[in-house]
Parts: structure tokens; sequence; C-alpha cells
């Protein structure tokens, strides 16, 4: 008979991933224990947490969009009620056209693609003149926004630590003992665990056979002239999102060779040139960050089991739909270790078992 665990689950890692799957255990009346190393840093903490549910140049949907954004709204605004905070912000997002052909092109795919309810033809707007660059309109989305991601991790942390279930740690992979029944950490015994590392899964020798491929990423937070209130994420090339009193957050870059937490005057220079292809006034330039996104080949997420060892899981590569496929993915991942239901085959890690040896 297996003696006593301390949880059905130990998650390592309290970023995005790691989080939303804490919480759906929490609900689902599981026993949970989270280790998360606030030194490390981390994409989650500095993410800018837009969701857009079209994209592209060719207005492509995002995968998986029935799915995941009606789901999105109900997990995060209940989460909203048990932290207690605003963590979620419906905000329209603004693509001004780049030329008359670009309108045509869009106007047709709005029709063709059957999004009238997600997608709107905006005429030039007076009250943008003054501030963004848009002589010939542009399209609205609707169904996009932020979430806080930082305000939401950092009240993640504070109720998991009311319920004394997180522990602010580096782990130790040479202090972890996989058994058939159980791991054993630190002399402690767990049913499973779970790795939620983001980027950091190159230093996890169980999974470091998997073909991530991670992009760096740096973002600006900014002020502008008190007279200006952009009220919607302007989007062409570079985006800026609106953040509350007068601060908004610009970017992003993508860098595949230089996997750094490391800011950088090139990519600086990179958003504020980008910017002005819709930006009229100057921005203040106040915080720079960077981060190194849990990207796969594919761009799918990868969730499920060890090949080998069946209480050893992952849950990583959401990407840069982290906000999007995080609460949907932690979902399907939870009541497949729960109850056997099928992940999608799309993202489940068994795609990539031919890799491991």
């Amino acid at each position: 008979m297996l003696s006593k665990v301390e949880a059905d689950y130990l998650i390592i890692g309290q970023g995005l991933a790691g989080t939303c799957l804490a919480h759906q255990f929490l609900q689902k009346g599981k026993s949970v224990k989270i280790i998360q190393n606030q030194d490390l840093p981390s994409s989650s903490k500095v993410a800018g947490g837009m969701f857009n549910p079209v994209t592209g140049k060719r207005l492509a949907r995002t995968w998986l969009l029935e799915e995941t954004y009606d789901y999105l709204h109900t997990f995060y605004q209940d989460l909203e009620i048990s932290l207690n905070t605003k963590i979620l912000h419906k905000i329209p997002l603004f693509r001004p056209y780049k030329n008359e052909n670009q309108k045509n092109q869009f106007i047709k795919a709005i029709v063709s693609k059957d999004l009238e309810s997600i997608l709107q033809d905006i005429p030039v707007s007076e009250s943008k003149t003054r501030t963004i660059k848009a002589p010939l309109g542009g399209i609205l989305t609707s169904k996009s926004g932020r979430l806080d991601v930082p305000l939401f991790l950092e009240k993640s942390a504070e109720y998991f630590n009311k319920k004394q279930i997180i522990h602010f740690e580096n782990f130790d992979h040479t202090e972890l003992s996989i058994k058939k029944e159980y791991i054993e950490y630190k002399s402690v015994k767990y049913k499973n665990i779970i790795f939620c590392e983001g980027y950091h899964v190159k230093d996890n020798p169980l999974f470091n056979w998997l073909p991530f491929n991670p992009v760096k990423g740096e973002t600006l937070d900014v002020t502008l002239t008190h007279e200006v209130n952009i009220t919607e994420i302007i989007n062409q090339g570079a985006w800026l999102m609106p953040l509350g009193d007068n601060k908004y957050k610009m970017g992003s870059t993508y860098d595949w060779d230089n996997l750094n937490f490391e800011i950088t005057e090139k990519a600086k220079d990179e958003i504020l040139e980008k910017s002005k292809n819709f930006l009229i006034p100057e921005p203040t330039i106040i915080a720079q960050s960077a981060g190194v996104r849990p990207a796969v080949e594919d761009r799918r997420p990868i969730l499920g089991k060890h090949p080998k060892h069946s209480n050893i899981i992952i849950f990583n590569g959401l990407g840069t739909k982290g906000v999007s496929l995080a609460p949907y993915f932690s979902k399907q991942l939870a009541e497949y270790l729960i109850n056997g239901k099928e992940i999608n085959p799309e993202s489940t890690i068994d795609r990539f078992y031919p890799l491991y040896s």
C-alpha cells in the first residue's frame, strides 16, 4: 500500500501555464503543491498579455478560436472573484490599412471568411487624426484585449501562499526520485510531478529532448502626452496597447539567436521605428523588458506524460498565444490526468515520442 503522499500534483513553475493548471486542480478538488523560483527570469512576468482572435496578413482565425475564446473569458473572470482583483481587460484592436490594396483585400476577406462578427471596416475617424496615422481607416477587432499577466501571477501567488501550497525555492533535479507509484522530492512523496518551466525546460534532463524553438521578445512601457487618450490596441507592424493612467506597452521583437533576458538598444530602436507607421505623438520610454517565449517548432503546445514515466508530466510551449491557450489547455490536461479525457491530438506530447531515446 502506498504510504501517505503530500499532494496529488507537484507543479514546477508558477508562470502562466503552472498558475492556470494549479487553479484548475484546486477547482476540481485535487491537492497541489507548487515550487517557484522567484529569482529565475520568466517571459510570463513581462508578458504584454494581448489576445487577438484574428491575426496575420491574411486575417487568419486564431487556432481553436471557438474552443478557446469563450472559455478564456469565463476562466479569468471567475478567477477575478477568487483573487479579488481585475486582471482581464476587453479592448478593441484597431489595425490601420497600409494602402488601398490591403484595404480592398481585408474588406473582401471579412465577408469571404465569415468574420463579420469579429471584424468591422472603420472609415477615417476625426478623433484619430491627431494620434494615429490612418488616412484610409482600418479594421476594428472585437473579442480582443489583454490579461494583466504580472498581476495575475502576483495575486495567484498570494492566493496559493495563503493556502500554504507554494514554496519559493529553486527546484533541484538531483533531489528527484522517480518510483512506479509516486515521485519523491526531498524525501516528500507526491503522486505526480508536472513541469511548467517555460524556456527553462532546456535545463530539464527529463524533457530537454523535445524540439522547442524558443524566441526572445522585447517590449517597451511608454507614456504619451496627456492630451492623448488611446483606448484601443493599435497594431500595424508593431503594436501599442493601453494599460491605463496614460501608460502603454509597445512591442514586440522576435529574436531566435540571442536567447537571453537582456534588453537591447537594437530592439528598442526597432519598436520605435515600426511604431512610426501608425503613431503620431512621440512616446516617452519608462521601462524596457525582455523575455524568451517557450515556442515549439510546429507552434502547438506540448502536454502529457513522459514516454517512460507516467507520473512525470509536462505543460509547456504556449508561445505567443499563451493568454488564450493556457485556460483551455490547462483544463484539457487536468481532465486528462483526472478522468482520462483525450488531449487535443495536435498538442499531445505523443507526437514527439519517436524523438525520445
